[in-house]
């Protein structure tokens, strides 16, 4: 990471024109979850995300007590200006966020001396509506969004509302350049579809040292890897990872993803074969030279930045591919092609 700090100051720093950071800041993944709702963060703009769940908690209002009874989370954000929103708007942007899990979208609008104005107000306090405002820090002329569901939902959701006020008032300025570090992913996620937790990024990645214990005892929803990403205006240009180097563990992660010594040899069997010859404290970090470009440049699409694109037909028009294939290849690999009849 400190090597990748330099490219970032010694290459990018000189082919173009902006000051770049002598250290790249770092962000852990569950601040990153917590204050942007997101792993990789566009930091060009404030609009911090806050956990308001113990406040929303005390209310009398149905959604948010049910929510947090529920195990869920309340997330909230002040939307700077943005006081005069109309109704069009904020039914746009409740659509908006349902594409991404939320079930509804509250808001609340700081009126003039701070007194905050809502459709669902007869439901709190003024003390709460205070609580509120003060807690995401709200002014007045600002709209106040909140979003109660499942930690994931309230997260992703909120993150994206973040990203759709900030293209709405303009705050994704494409000559800023913010690089942020986002480190210590966690080691597992657990799959609805699945019914069990799989790898985050794949089962090689090395657990945290210092969250190893916990692993090896089953605590899989609290540990942590060895896995960063390197992100640039909200998108990720570089990812990486501390690799497993301990034949143990890594028996050991096979097993907790429910892979059975079968599976384990029918998948990876060359890889853990590779262990009996001894394997070094190893990782790494891979880069996408041509996402670097396209944002580097304020461009949305990479497509322009890839050397040999490939067409919508998927073909590439430099080197003809695919072309046909020779039948003597395709003999000697033993596939055999059969042509449908023509009727």
């Amino acid at each position: 990471m400190a090597m990748f700090d330099k490219f970032v100051t010694e290459v990018l720093g000189k082919v173009w024109d902006f000051e770049p950071p002598k250290k790249i800041r770092r962000m852990k993944w569950h601040e990153a979850m917590l204050k942007y709702g997101s792993d990789k963060p566009d930091l060009r703009f404030d609009l911090e995300i806050h956990d308001v769940s113990e406040i929303g908690a005390k209310s009398n209002f149905g959604v948010f007590k049910n929510c947090v009874a529920a195990g869920g989370k309340i997330r909230g954000i002040a939307a700077k200006g943005c006081v005069d929103f109309t109704r069009k708007q904020i039914d746009e942007l409740t659509a908006y966020v349902g594409k991404y899990g939320s079930k509804g979208l509250v808001w609340m609008r700081v009126k003039e001396n701070d007194e905050v104005e809502t459709q669902v107000g007869k439901f709190f306090t003024t003390e709460q509506l205070n609580e509120l405002r003060d807690a995401v820090g709200a002014k007045c002329g600002d709209m106040m969004f909140f979003i109660a569901g499942p930690e994931k939902v309230a997260a992703t959701a909120m993150g994206q509302l973040r990203l759709e006020v900030a293209r709405i008032k303009g705050l994704r300025d494409p000559k800023k350049r913010e690089f942020v570090w986002i480190t210590e992913f966690p080691m597992f996620e657990y799959s609805d579809t699945e019914g069990r937790y799989m790898a985050m990024h794949h089962p090689f990645t090395n657990p945290l040292p210092e969250h190893l214990d916990m692993m090896l005892g089953g605590n899989l929803k609290d540990c942590n890897a060895e896995a960063y990403d390197l992100v640039l205006n909200g998108v990720e240009i570089g990812g990486g990872s501390i690799r497993i180097h301990n034949p143990e563990v890594q028996e050991k992660v096979f097993r907790l993803l429910g892979l059975s010594e079968e599976q384990v040899k029918e998948k990876f069997g060359f890889f853990v074969d590779a262990f009996k010859y001894g394997a070094p404290p190893h990782g790494g970090l891979a880069f996408g030279l041509d996402r670097v470009v396209a944002t580097m440049e304020g461009e949305e699409s990479i497509r322009d930045f890839i050397a040999f694109p490939k067409n919508t037909s998927a073909s590439s028009p430099m080197d003809q591919c695919p072309s046909e294939v020779d039948l003597q290849q395709l003999q000697d690999i033993h596939i055999s092609v059969q042509m449908p009849k023509v009727k």
